[in-house]
């Protein structure tokens, strides 16, 4: 293998123990049990084995559905599989992104020996996340996950809060962002737009953006990290993608479910993108295979406006599975809202940086900058 590949892994596939309603897994795979020990195997087997010569990190990242329904003598296996197969030199790395109903001091005490990254689904205050996210009894799930939040901080684990923006939330950019720093002392967000049957309106996607920008600038530079805009930054300033929702292409990103079936993208976990099983293949002969490059050519396929947009460079049309059949992606209007809104503000932070400022004193070099991009 030329260039490292990552791995999303769904040990339960989307069995869960919420009932969120914008979930778009739950039509995804069918039922089942839990990833076999050999599925097991084999999958950590090959997938540090055929990275590159020169990867020096793997990152296990585990999801769902909800991944810890494998239970923690799973992960205790993973673990010692890690290990087993890694090469001298190399570092192996865990997340996952849970719902936090089921962490316990177990969990906790598991977690923090193998430091594991904690991702947590908040999708804001109480009413607002109760909303959408509870069982299926219809009982709440806010307060359950506020206090495994608040555990694995206490614990010192790194975590994430991963918010969905939906129609419930969309207005409240700048009072979510506040909510997950001032009140949970968040350091790290996600904010994950629901696309589908119930897409979030693209307009108030981007003013949500742009609130929860502002607010960011106002007191989170070097301080909060949110992926959409450490993302920009870094794509603007350091002409590095990290990103790929906003990548030039997709492919380098697989998914893998229970039964060791790989697909070239968890948002594509669909029979026409099915590119093997680890039982019986190589991730180099799945990577090979014309479905998997005819997914990423398609993932540069873009609506005709797209291609001499200003923002085109950074915006990169968006996920694929966003885009309507003209290739113009659903969240157009707000994406480029936000980028336009915040373009002059990442050059003020690099100049900050290339004169060797603090960051937050980029306001004086933001007038001039406006001026000159205008």
């Amino acid at each position: 293998m030329d260039y490292p590949f990552h791995l999303i892994i769904k040990p339960v596939g989307d069995q869960c123990n919420l009932n969120c309603s914008y979930c778009f897994y739950k039509e995804k795979s069918e039922e089942g049990s839990v990833m076999s020990f050999d599925t097991l195997e084999t999958l950590t087997k090959q997938y540090i084995e055929e990275q590159p010569a020169s990867c020096r990190e793997v990152q296990f990242v585990w999801q769902g559905g909800e991944p810890m329904l494998a239970g923690l003598p799973f992960y205790e296996q993973a673990v010692a599989l890690q290990h087993k197969y890694r090469r001298p030199g190399m570092s192996i790395t865990n997340a996952m992104q849970t719902n936090g109903t089921l962490i316990n001091n177990r969990w906790i005490t598991f977690m923090k020996r193998h430091d594991f990254q904690v991702g947590i689904s908040i999708d804001g205050m109480a009413p607002v996340h109760d909303a959408e996210r509870i069982y299926y009894t219809g009982k709440s799930s806010h307060q359950k996950v506020i206090n495994a939040y608040r555990k694995l901080q206490a614990a010192a684990i790194r975590t994430n809060i991963l918010c969905v923006v939906h129609q419930g939330n969309v207005a409240m950019g700048g009072q979510l962002y506040r909510y997950f720093v001032e009140q949970l002392d968040a350091r790290s967000i996600q904010f994950l737009p629901v696309v589908g049957e119930t897409t979030v309106d693209p307009a108030l996607w981007g003013e949500f953006l742009v609130q929860s920008f502002t607010a960011w600038c106002d007191n989170g530079i070097g301080r909060v990290s949110v992926q959409l805009f450490d993302a920009s930054y870094a794509r603007i300033i350091q002409g590095i993608e990290t990103f790929c929702v906003h990548s030039h292409e997709c492919g380098h990103q697989l998914a893998a479910e229970r039964n060791g079936d790989i697909f070239s993208c968890d948002q594509y976990v669909e029979k026409q993108h099915h590119i093997g099983n680890v039982s019986t293949e190589s991730f180099a002969s799945m990577l090979a295979k014309p479905i998997h490059n005819r997914f990423v050519a398609m993932s540069t396929s873009q609506d005709v406006a797209c291609q001499s947009c200003e923002i085109k460079g950074l915006c990169q049309g968006g996920c694929p599975k966003h885009r309507d059949q003209k290739g113009k992606n659903k969240l157009c209007e707000g994406y480029y809202r936000f980028f336009t809104h915040a373009i002059p503000y990442f050059y003020a932070f690099g100049e900050c940086i290339r004169r060797n400022m603090p960051v937050h004193q980029y306001r004086r070099f933001l007038p001039e900058i406006k001026m000159k991009i205008a």
